[in-house]
């Protein structure tokens, strides 16, 4: 029932792509037919085929207010006991400030919601997810609730808002244009970001919408998860089932696209950092050209990851490709089952190890150890040479002194005869 309501959804946002996009709202609202849970599933799609950050997801409600409050942003001073210092990022549903916190004292990032029927809702849910979460790769909250925006001239409104870690830095979609990132160093900001998410399932928290949009990296390199709105907090006494379609179509796993809502958990977040993976090392989307979640496409999605071709094993060499062939297989129960073991294998990369017991083998082990210690290996190629040549001369002496014995022992019997 749940994949036929998806097939549903997905062919209306397919249709509502080919519209022009001042058409598209009206055009829903007709194909859903007062179906409300049917026509928020597809205006998901559409936000996740933008393949952007909440920031730039373009604004569609119909409250005036909120759009007047978006415009007078600029003129903020103060957010409840927060200072306004600046605006980091404006978008057409939310907006994030730069603040500066008194006691104690720290700059932090204002996340501001307009949404008025759904923004305390959504902003409690993200605060409840990170409030769970102390780890340093993961932007800290602070604090969430409701305040009065305070402007310039005295006037003023009412927004949620959450204060998060300002962290400086960019997102790891621009890092990755701006370096040069060999395979090394893919592994190493991978390991980091699978760290983040590995702490973040142990405490029952499911991103299900990791992107390079939504992780920042400073300027040493670290990587940030800064956003955790579509996030699933599991408690022990609760079902971990989503109860909505979220997600990036490039980044998520096929039980997402799918629609498979029961069967979403911690693996949909280590498919989505295959991907992040896969598009740094290729430079491009793990599912790049897909403009519509037609028959084909999902089927060619569900069976088969790009990662697995010869093209991307000579980009990413063997070993890296291996391991996000695996991290993004379609099967739940091929694929990584947790984050550390996803880990773990991003470590032996980097360190040079092999992966597993097929790559154990006595000459692979001693391949793997020669290029991860090629000084080493040269004093021993050194030594074995010296053993080599040294066993030869003795074995050569050793046989030398034994001919002179059996002539010896020849001589003195031929001297006893003739005696």
């Amino acid at each position: 029932m749940i994949r036929a309501r998806y097939a549903q959804a997905a062919d209306i946002f397919a249709e509502a792509l080919d519209r022009p996009e001042p058409d598209r709202e009206s055009f829903i609202a007709d194909a859903c037919e007062g179906d409300d849970e049917l026509r928020s599933t597809v205006e998901s799609l559409l936000r996740s085929d933008a393949d952007a950050s909440f920031l730039d997801t373009p604004y569609t409600h119909d409250d005036s207010g909120a759009i007047e409050n978006i415009d007078r942003l600029d003129r903020a001073v103060a957010v409840g006991h927060y200072r306004v210092r600046g605006r980091i990022a404006l978008g057409g549903m939310a907006a994030v400030l730069l603040a500066e916190q008194e006691n104690p004292h720290r700059e932090v990032a204002l996340k501001l919601l307009f949404l008025d029927g759904t923004a305390s809702d959504t902003l409690t849910g993200e605060a409840a997810a990170l409030g769970r979460l102390q780890h340093p790769n993961i932007a800290r909250v602070y604090e969430a609730g409701t305040a009065t925006v305070t402007l310039d001239d005295g006037d003023s409104f009412t927004a949620s808002y959450i204060a998060m870690e300002y962290i400086q830095g960019v997102t790891l979609a621009d890092f990755a244009t701006s370096k040069t990132l060999d395979r090394r160093d893919v592994a190493t900001l991978l390991l980091s970001i699978a760290g983040a998410i590995g702490h973040a399932h142990q405490r029952g928290v499911v991103h299900r919408d990791l992107k390079p949009s939504n992780i920042l990296v400073d300027h040493d390199g670290g990587p940030h998860i800064i956003d955790f709105g579509v996030g699933i907090v599991r408690d022990g006494n609760t079902s971990s089932t989503a109860s909505s379609l979220a997600g990036t179509i490039s980044y998520m796993a096929p039980e997402q696209l799918l629609g498979q809502l029961d069967r979403i958990d911690t693996r949909a977040d280590i498919f989505a950092l295959g991907a992040i993976g896969y598009e740094l090392i290729a430079g491009k989307p793990l599912h790049a050209g897909v403009e519509h979640l037609d028959d084909a496409v999902m089927a060619r999605i569900v069976e088969s990851s790009p990662a697995a071709g010869a093209t991307f094993r000579a980009q990413a060499g063997g070993q890296l490709a291996r391991v996000l062939r695996r991290a993004t297989e379609p099967s739940l129960d091929r694929r990584y089952q947790s984050a550390s073991e996803f880990a773990e294998d991003l470590r032996r990369v980097i360190d040079g190890r092999p992966l597993d017991a097929d790559d154990a083998s006595a000459v692979r082990a001693l391949a793997f150890y020669a290029r991860r210690h090629k000084a080493a290996a040269g004093a021993i190629v050194v030594v074995f040479v010296t053993l080599a040549a040294a066993v030869a001369v003795t074995l050569a002496a050793s046989s030398a002194t034994e001919r002179a014995l059996v002539l010896a022992e020849s001589s003195r019997e031929d001297a006893a005869q003739q005696a």
